[in-house]
């Protein structure tokens, strides 16, 4: 699903009741949310917990939390059985006492935060967090990653300051985004083709992926990079001879000329082109 949640802020029940879930609260354990290409921002939960979402169990797959602010877990408060699994998920400049983007209180968290980009957040990206962070970026933050009762698990991550373990083969390195807002990779970013070698981490989409197959690290990064709302939702055009083709049309050219084919699909700030000779398309920015 695509959805808007913008702008709320959790009351409590009671005088003395603390408020949790700005945006969304969905913290019975039997409950679990899935939430796609949604964009959660500008929630608050000023005296308690999670300013954009409360929850113990669910998915978030290309989701935007972003300019969320709460006491504790800006964007997220991870309780509940924290299962909690954020793929291709951006988390930037959210605000909390404690855990700017991400807080965790269950000690035994068993989620997983795979391509995500968590930058910008104050005071820190994540607190108490327990799980796994695999092909992201964690950088820009206050401070990157305060561990829980066990300290998460990192690899293939480029985390500003270096991240001592457990993992392996992460980077600290200026991801270079496009800019403070747009937080998709230059062209010349260290972040590209940085992550797991394994084929089912492999990019799918080019853009928002730069260079090779290989995975690139953060949001627009992995096959999951290929179901933002942005890329998923445009439908392809088929060019013949640089000349767009209409659905199902028939075209016909001598054996002496045979055509060049191109398949290209619109792209906020720009462009893209496959071709049918196996190559990574040609990125045009506006």
């Amino acid at each position: 699903m695509n959805c808007l949640v913008v702008s709320n802020r959790a009351v409590g029940a009671g005088p003395s009741a603390t408020e949790a879930g700005g945006g969304v609260y969905l913290n019975n354990t039997l409950a679990t949310l899935a939430a796609s290409g949604c964009t959660i921002a500008g929630n608050s939960a000023p005296g308690g917990f999670a300013g954009a979402v409360a929850l113990g169990n669910g998915r978030l797959n290309n989701c935007v939390l972003s300019g969320n602010q709460a006491t504790f877990g800006g964007a997220l408060w991870i309780s509940g059985v924290g299962q909690t699994r954020a793929t291709n998920c951006l988390l930037t400049a959210n605000a909390a006492t404690i855990g700017g983007a991400v807080y965790s209180s269950v000690g035994t968290a068993a989620g997983a935060f795979e391509n995500c980009t968590v930058a910008q957040n104050s005071p820190e990206a994540f607190n108490g967090y327990t799980g796994l962070i695999h092909n992201s970026i964690v950088y820009a933050n206050g401070i990157e990653i305060v561990p829980g009762v066990v300290p998460p698990v990192v690899s293939y991550s480029d985390v500003q300051g270096g991240y001592p373990g457990p993992g392996t083969n992460n980077i600290n390195s200026d991801p270079r985004f496009q800019s403070g807002t747009d937080f998709e990779l230059a062209d010349d970013s260290p972040a590209i083709d940085a992550g797991d070698p394994a084929p089912q981490c492999n990019d799918a989409a080019f853009p928002p992926s730069r260079g090779y197959d290989r995975c690139d690290l953060g949001a627009y990064g992995g096959p999951g990079a290929a179901f933002w709302p942005s890329v998923s939702t445009e439908l392809p055009v088929v060019l013949v001879n640089g000349q767009p083709v209409a659905p199902a049309a028939a075209v016909t050219f001598p054996v002496s000329a045979p055509p060049t084919i191109t398949f290209t699909n619109g792209y906020p700030g720009g462009t893209f082109e496959y071709t049918l000779d196996g190559s990574n398309p040609f990125i045009s920015r506006a």
